[in-house]
């Protein structure tokens, strides 16, 4: 683990532009909030069995069910 004291400072250390980040962010975002609501309704595959909404990791069959906890 690797502390950084901002997103940008990320960024620099990936080697990519912080709008790639923000983005990535922002979409991930997106789908914990949509499997909160819909938890099986999603268009991906979850492993191990289910699906999900989140697209990144649901197009490798390994989807996450389980995306973030809303209070």
């Amino acid at each position: 683990m690797k502390r950084f004291e901002t997103g940008q400072k990320l960024a620099e250390e990936m080697g990519i532009d912080i709008a790639v980040l923000q983005q990535t962010h922002t979409e991930h975002f997106q789908a914990a909030h949509k499997q909160w609501k819909d938890p099986t309704g999603g268009s991906y595959t979850a492993y191990p069995d289910g699906k999900t909404w989140d697209e990144p990791s649901g197009k490798t069959g390994a989807g996450k069910k389980i995306l973030s906890q809303h209070n």
